[in-house]
């Protein structure tokens, strides 16, 4: 409960920064800042592709000796080669790695990425212990080094030593973990976010790891019923596919052996 009200106050600061006369954020514009703020509409809109119309039913009259249909033959493939493109740029949209912004103005625009940092905690018997999580900055103390020397438990003293480098880029499913964001969550596994994604640039990070370090129970749940709901979903659609497959692939060894037969019967005749 602390935590989800630390990221309700971080996120209501990041709306609040550099506003004047108490102006609110703006609707999000793109589909990292949308996922970390929980808006799971424009996501959606964001996300939305030419649609494809269904396959035809098959007829259940199926001749083998007719002359195959042309024209629908090059209108299924057509569909095929439309739902492979629009599969292909909804990946790319939901791999493609951004800093999230927040927008009070037309001009007032805050950018904002991904960071780890790491800090000293004192325990009751007097002893520290190096903590580390992954926050939202403008720029980051430390860049991605902490999160790597705080899991081995280094010293403090080798951490204050590393340069200082810029706050990172996230995919969308990222910041839709960090942000708690569990709809958004849900709609981008759904869509087709892949879970084990990383950040290249921040030792590799996953939502796995952004969940662990920053210790979100409820959100491992969700991600994991969300990536179980679509596999299911796609190993449903899988069947289908390879049902509709395997008839049409029946009935073509039908023809084959059809026509086969045909060819006999008119040499025998002559």
């Amino acid at each position: 409960i602390e935590r989800n009200a630390l990221i309700k106050s971080s996120k209501k600061k990041m709306a609040d920064e550099g506003s004047e006369g108490g102006a609110k954020m703006m609707r999000p514009h793109d589909l990292c800042s949308a996922a970390f703020f929980g808006d799971v509409e424009k996501i959606k809109e964001l996300l939305a592709v030419e649609p494809v119309e269904e396959e035809p039913p098959l007829e259940t009259d199926f001749d083998p000796l007719a002359p195959v249909d042309e024209e629908a033959v090059a209108a299924a493939a057509d569909r095929q080669a439309r739902r492979q493109a629009n599969e292909k740029e909804i990946s790319h949209r939901l791999s493609t790695l951004r800093k999230i912004v927040t927008r009070l103005s037309a001009v007032n625009v805050q950018e904002y990425g991904i960071f780890a940092t790491a800090v000293e905690q004192l325990h009751d018997d007097g002893t520290f212990s190096i903590v580390s999580r992954i926050k939202t900055s403008r720029k980051s103390p430390f860049g991605a080094a902490p999160l790597h020397w705080a899991v081995l438990g280094r010293e403090h003293a080798a951490i204050e030593a590393l340069e200082p480098k810029k706050s990172f880029a996230a995919a969308p499913l990222h910041w839709a973990v960090l942000g708690r964001e569990h709809a958004a969550i849900e709609a981008l596994i759904s869509a087709g976010a892949d879970p084990e994604a990383v950040i290249p640039d921040l030792n590799g990070l996953s939502i796995h790891d952004i969940i662990r370090i920053n210790e979100l129970h409820e959100t491992s749940k969700v991600v994991a019923r969300a990536i179980a709901s679509a596999k299911e979903k796609r190993a449903v659609e899988a069947a289908a596919i390879d049902a509709r497959n395997a008839l049409l692939a029946e009935r073509e060894h039908q023809r084959v052996h059809a026509q086969e037969e045909m060819r006999r019967k008119e040499e025998e005749e002559r």
